[in-house]
């Protein structure tokens, strides 16, 4: 009997270690792709286990690769269990309670793994005899896990927030084929379509009402303080993460006149996540072609990956696209489809690297944690995980598994989202919320008519120029040829006041000059180069998003963008 309780212990012991891969000729190359294991002394994945009997409940330690049946085995060295008919009369069991109350519980087979990633809110992982029947949550513990599956707003953590949801707009702004700017921009009917983009441009609508609606849901004056303060600060983190499109859409939300009228719930804000909203408020100037948002992605300390504001991105390519006539003098106008197609390789190259989690959460101010890596495996195009240093001590179970929990509950809330986009009911709800309150006027109603594309919208967006045309040099990789003669470049700053005040424009010997867009989300600098003495110009001012472009003759030019974007042509 005593050695077969030192084989058991020896093999619960196994079960600890880590469970590596490594590259066969080099030790620090990892087979496992973008994710490693940040901690290799201890297991990434903490379950809680119950012990069907008395309700007690433990933290096991667990690898990925780690199966029910070795669950079992760990669970009754832990809990000190002792049966003299073996271990074969135990199993794992999962229970779930539903929304009902109704409860529901199924055995998991022996070989099965990723039990930390499978368990939801909702559910226990249970050990029990299966040769005793009897109930594994007791009626009075229905409630309990019921409540345990309910997520709330502020019970989330504010980083934790603006991580996931990052990581999953950036998984859908990374899906956009560069093709789907052009068949829309060109109204192009392919058989691939738009499915990535026009899913990206409905992000900033959603993400901005979610905020309205959170807000102007709560009747508790203090609670809907609060609610105002968390969003600030997973706008901030929003920042830090270089997710420009959800810190916009979450500060317009917030600048949305039936959340702006709510005098008394801003008044109970605190000074200094009022200055933290005015600061990033301040970058939402629409003045000067925006130039502060722009500055701030141009700067050299900005690299990939970047989720731009999709709104300033269809207005610039609006801009360029009907800015710029597609013949002139019968002669396809080049140049504006290589302006097009360097601005969409910029795009392209904001998300040309996948995000580094450890940074993620250093820039919010609390301690990497394991839970948001294991917990997202998303592959190396979406996130990954620079080796760090080896950790010494093992982490505490209790606090991975809350870890992991909240980030459970975060993705459990985004799922989840309820989001009302009826202006009207969102008036009245907020009246509901404070009846004296200041009158509903919009603080961002300019800007969201200035920008703001809805539902891929393009030729309804005001498309009135302030400025921005830049010489530019490109990071990418990919130079535009170069041709035989020169041109005359075209210099604007960000700070221009309107493409028609510049008294340097000169013209070349071509028929006119040729109207840029504004300077590149990316920072990228384009070096001007030579245009064929065949290819003509004109400048042509837009001050609304009026259609110039002929149909007809962009269908003509269509496989000729293609081959400029080194992309297959559109069915």
């Amino acid at each position: 009997m005593s050695g077969t309780k030192a084989n058991r212990f020896r093999k619960v012991k196994n079960l600890l270690k880590p469970k590596t891969n490594t590259h066969h000729s080099n030790p620090d190359l990892s087979t496992t792709g973008a994710y490693e294991d940040v901690r290799t002394e201890f297991p990434e994945h903490v379950l809680k286990v119950y012990r069907a009997t008395d309700q007690a409940a433990r933290f096991l330690p667990v690898h990925k690769e780690t199966t029910a049946r070795e669950v079992v085995m760990l669970a009754l060295q832990i809990f000190n269990i002792n049966d003299p008919s073996g271990s074969s009369n135990y199993a794992l069991y999962e229970v779930s309670v539903t929304e009902e109350g109704l409860t529901k519980q199924k055995r998991l087979p022996d070989s099965l793994q990723n039990l930390a990633e499978r368990i939801g809110l909702s559910s226990r992982y249970y050990l029990k005899n299966i040769t005793v029947s009897q109930t594994l949550v007791p009626d009075e513990n229905v409630n309990e896990l019921v409540r345990e599956s309910t997520v709330y707003f502020l019970q989330l953590n504010s980083v934790e927030l603006a991580i996931q949801l990052t990581l999953e707009d950036y998984t859908i702004f990374r899906q956009i084929e560069p093709t789907e700017y052009i068949d829309y921009l060109f109204h192009l009917n392919s058989r691939y379509g738009t499915p990535a983009l026009s899913q990206f441009a409905e992000l900033v609508n959603r993400e901005m009402f979610w905020v309205v609606t959170e807000v102007c849901s709560e009747h508790n004056l203090v609670k809907r303080s609060k609610i105002i303060k968390q969003f600030i600060k997973v706008a901030r983190q929003c920042k830090e993460c270089k997710n420009f499109n959800s810190m916009f859409a979450i500060l317009s939300g917030l600048g949305h006149g039936t959340v702006s009228r709510l005098k008394q719930t801003w008044e109970r804000l605190p000074s200094k996540y009022q200055r933290m909203f005015h600061d990033m408020q301040d970058l939402m100037d629409p003045s000067r072609n925006m130039s502060k948002y722009r500055n701030l992605v141009q700067s050299e300390n900005i690299q990939s990956p970047i989720i731009p504001f999709y709104p300033v991105v269809a207005r610039d390519l609006t801009f360029t696209h009907e800015g710029n006539d597609d013949k002139v003098e019968g002669l396809i106008n080049f140049e504006k489809l290589r302006m097009i197609s360097r601005y969409i390789r910029d795009l392209q190259n904001m998300c040309s690297a996948p995000y580094d989690l450890f940074n993620m959460q250093d820039a919010g101010g609390q301690p990497p944690s394991a839970a948001l890596i294991t917990l997202n495996q998303m592959g190396a195009q979406i996130a990954t995980v620079k080796r760090r240093k080896k950790s010494t001590a093992a982490p505490d179970k209790k606090k991975m598994y809350e870890e992991a929990q909240m980030v459970r509950r975060v993705k459990a809330y985004l799922s989840r989202l309820q989001v009302i986009t009826d202006e009207e009911q969102l008036r009245n709800m907020s009246l509901e919320c404070e009846a004296d309150g200041a009158p509903l006027t919009n603080t961002f109603h300019n800007f969201i008519n200035f920008i703001n594309v809805t539902n891929l919208g393009w030729e309804e967006a005001h498309c009135e120029i302030r400025g921005a045309i830049n010489n530019h040099t490109s990071r990418s990789t990919h130079e535009r040829s170069h041709s035989d003669t020169h041109a005359v470049p075209v210099d604007l700053s960000a700070e221009s006041s309107s493409v028609t005040s510049l008294s340097k424009l000169h013209k070349s010997h071509t028929s006119g000059m040729l109207l840029e867009p504004a300077p590149s989300l990316y920072g990228t600098q384009h070096n001007s180069t030579t245009t064929p003495a065949s290819v003509s110009f004109s400048l042509s001012f837009v001050h609304a998003a009026a259609c110039s472009a002929l149909i007809a003759s962009v269908r003509k030019f269509s496989t000729t963008s293609n081959n400029i974007l080194g992309t297959k042509p559109s069915s």
